[in-house]
């Protein structure tokens, strides 16, 4: 029986990671820099932060698209 969090997305992230996620596009300096104007969603875990990965995503979704 597959695991049932197999082909789930993860519901967070960390900002070290972010660049990993987007393919390059978001440096962590950026990811914190989005997480200080509130455009992206993050929370703290004991001293950890970790971003919300569908804030990350619907951010990515507002911008404009490529070659337009």
């Amino acid at each position: 029986m597959p695991n049932s969090t197999e082909n789930q997305a993860p519901f967070a992230i960390s900002p070290n990671a972010v660049s990993a996620f987007t393919g390059g596009s978001i440096s962590r300096t950026r990811a914190f820099g989005l997480i200080k104007t509130g455009e992206i969603d993050a929370r703290k875990i004991g001293r950890r932060t970790v971003i919300i990965a569908a804030s990350l995503r619907a951010y990515i979704e507002r911008q404009p698209r490529a070659g337009n």
